[in-house]
């Protein structure tokens, strides 16, 4: 059964013995916090605004239905006024840093990385939970001293949606490649719905790879096209990144 967070008070927030340590990121919206809290490194997620509290009401949800699976955060404690959230800390290497600052060992570990990817997806949709917004920041891998991957954590879940949900219609001149048609046009969500943004994250990291252009190609093809039963599934990618490997 999943756990509920702490409820807590916006003169909670203060008051908890928080200690920082470092910042993790920082957006138009709110930012993060790298903070020691009860004796552990937590992530401490704050809003600027009160606009933001449903997407932070609606991630703590989220993320106490899944439970951990696939690498998710656990919510230790929420403040729906200021709003806040205290996360358990993943680690602090995305896919972007481990990518850029080259982290890895050797290129194997970025089909490792993509395998393991589709297994803490697969996690999620098992849960009945469709993540919506799965790109590289949103990512976060253990690495161990020699740079071989240990485990992925899928996070940041203030898009996610229960399997049959939907999200608020938006219009833009400019839809991002991981988002699926049905982010936008707030159509019913289905598991399908997450692969145009694992098929973004695999090509990056095939990208980096400097090779296999060609399945590169097949990999984003197969993953976006509009029609959502002709994608291709987390089963089907899973075996061409086997072959791959």
């Amino acid at each position: 059964m999943a756990e509920s967070a702490v409820l807590i008070s916006p003169l909670e927030v203060d008051d908890l013995e928080l200690t920082k340590i470092s910042v993790l990121g920082d957006g138009a919206f709110g930012y993060v916090d790298l903070v020691l809290y009860d004796g552990q490194e937590c992530a401490l997620k704050i809003g600027l605004a009160e606009s933001v509290l449903p997407s932070f009401e609606n991630e703590r949800k989220m993320m106490e239905l899944v439970a951990g699976a696939g690498g998710a955060p656990r919510v230790l404690a929420f403040c729906p006024e200021t709003p806040a959230l205290v996360m358990t800390f993943c680690g602090g290497k995305d896919l972007i840093d481990v990518v850029e600052k080259r982290l890895y060992h050797d290129e194997r570990d970025l089909l490792t990385i993509a395998l393991q990817l589709t297994q803490a997806v697969q996690e999620l949709h098992q849960k009945g939970v469709v993540h919506c917004d799965l790109k590289p920041d949103n990512v976060v891998v253990e690495m161990d001293d020699e740079g071989r991957p240990q485990k992925v954590h899928v996070i940041d879940f203030g898009f996610a949606r229960l399997i049959g949900g939907k999200q608020r219609p938006k219009k833009t001149r400019s839809p991002k490649e991981w988002y699926c048609k049905c982010f936008y046009s707030g159509d019913e969500l289905s598991f399908a719905c997450d692969m145009p943004g694992l098929g973004f994250i695999v090509d990056y990291l095939l990208r980096a790879m400097l090779k296999m252009r060609r399945e590169r190609k097949e990999i984003l093809a197969r993953t976006s096209t509009p029609d959502h039963d002709q994608r291709l599934g987390i089963k089907g990618l899973r075996a061409l990144l086997q072959r791959l490997l």
